[in-house]
C-alpha cells in the first residue's frame, strides 16, 4: 500500500495541564565551561577538530583526580550535557582510581607513606599512557599488585598465626609473591603496541611459562633464605 492511501492517524495522548515542582538544582561549579563541547560540536564533520575536543576533555579529567568533590561535579556536567559516552572508559578508570586514594584513610599511619607512593607511580604511568590511548595497561599492572599483596598478606596470617601450610597451599599462595607476575604484568606495558589487551589475558591466564618462572623463583629464594637462616644458627 502506499504512503498516500494509508490511513494516518495520532496516538498522542493530550494530557491536562500540570504544575510541575522543579528540582531547584544548585548550578555546577563548572559553569559554563562545557557549552563549547555540546552535542553538535561532539558530532561535527570536522574529525580533527572532534578529536581535539575530546582529548580537552580527557585531560580535565585526568587532571582533577586528586580533588575527588570537582571531579564528580565535571563527571556531573559531562553526563548532563548527554556526552558521556565519549568517555566511559576514561570516567570509569577516574571512579576506580578515586576510591583507592580513599581507601589510604583506613591504613595505619606507618603505612600510608608508601601506600600513597604506590598510587602515585601508577599515576604518573597512567597519566603518560593516556596520551598513546593504551591506559588500559596500567589496570591490568594494578591487578597483579592487587594479587601480589594478597599473597603477602596470606604469609603474614602464617606467621603470626604460627600457622605451617601444606606444600600445596604454601606455592599456591608462594609462586605469587615471588614477584614474576607482577613483573611481567609491569613490564608489558612499556614494550610498545607489539602488546594487545589480548596479552595481558593470556599472561593473566597463568601460562606454563609463567608458572614455571614463579616456580623456580621461588624455590631458589627459599633454599637462600632457609640457608641464611639455618646456617647461623647451626654454627652457635
Amino acid at each position: 500500500m502506499s504512503a498516500e492511501g494509508s490511513a494516518t492517524f495520532s496516538t498522542a495522548i493530550v494530557e491536562p495541564d500540570v504544575n510541575r515542582r522543579s528540582a531547584n538544582y544548585a548550578p555546577s561549579v563548572w559553569g559554563d565551561h562545557f557549552l563549547s563541547y555540546a552535542t553538535d560540536s561532539m558530532e561535527t564533520d570536522d574529525e580533527g577538530e572532534h578529536k581535539k575536543l575530546k582529548e580537552e576533555v580527557k585531560r580535565e579529567l585526568m587532571g582533577n583526580i586528586s580533588k575527588p568533590s570537582q571531579t564528580l561535579d565535571f563527571i556531573d556536567a559531562i553526563q548532563r550535557l548527554g556526552i558521556s559516552y565519549h568517555f566511559e572508559v576514561e570516567i570509569d578508570e577516574i571512579l576506580r582510581e578515586m576510591w583507592e586514594i580513599t581507601a589510604v584513610d583506613q591504613l595505619p599511619e606507618y603505612m600510608k607513606v608508601a601506600y600513597k607512593a604506590l598510587l602515585d607511580v601508577y599515576t604518573e604511568i597512567e597519566e603518560t599512557m593516556v596520551n598513546e590511548e593504551i591506559s588500559y595497561r596500567v589496570f591490568y599492572a594494578k591487578e597483579a599488585m592487587k594479587n601480589q599483596v594478597r599473597a603477602y598478606y596470606l604469609e603474614s596470617i602464617w606467621f603470626h598465626q604460627k600457622n605451617t601450610p601444606t606444600m600445596e597451599e604454601y606455592m599456591a599462595v608462594a609462586m605469587v609473591s615471588s614477584g614474576y607476575a607482577v613483573l611481567a604484568a609491569t613490564s608489558f606495558i612499556g614494550m610498545g603496541y607489539v602488546v594487545t589487551k589480548d596479552s595481558f589475558e593470556w599472561l593473566f591466564s597463568g601460562p606454563k611459562i609463567l608458572k614455571a618462572s614463579e616456580i623456580i623463583a621461588r624455590l631458589m629464594d627459599d633454599i637462600v633464605s632457609h640457608k641464611v637462616v639455618m646456617v647461623p644458627l647451626l654454627l652457635e
